[in-house]
């Protein structure tokens, strides 16, 4: 089970100073974002993942290593190693689903990289 919750990456984002229009602006494009958009949670959140995961910071590094790196809220080892985890594993992919396992996993492979994975989180984010 995961300890560890993105949203001290989130708040932590704040403390970045990082600005957050031109960050959408690269994200979105000249698309319009407004809040009774179809699927504005949606797209809300994916842009979320992308900004503490994908996001480069000036220094090269995204916000989740740079809050690994600097352990802002001084979580404890076993947190800061969940994180590394986290950090280390997150891809980003086109992935074709190759089988489900209900409420277990799914198996998916990335198109972009050949490579094969067993998706375990719950939530198959």
């Amino acid at each position: 089970m995961l300890n560890f919750r993105i949203g001290k990456i989130v708040a932590y984002i704040d403390q970045t100073g990082i600005d957050l229009e031109k960050a959408a602006k690269e994200f979105f494009g000249n698309n319009e974002i407004y809040s009774t958009m179809p699927d504005f949670e949606q797209t809300s959140s994916l842009f979320n993942e992308w900004l503490v995961f994908d996001y480069k910071l000036a220094g090269g590094t995204t916000i989740a290593s740079d809050y690994y790196l600097k352990n802002p809220d001084k979580l404890s080892p076993d947190l800061m190693n969940e994180l590394k985890q986290i950090v280390e594993t997150q891809t980003y992919d086109l992935f074709e689903v190759e089988d489900v396992s209900p409420g277990r996993s799914v198996d998916v492979w990335g198109m972009f990289s050949g490579k094969r994975y067993k998706v375990l989180e719950k939530s198959l984010s």
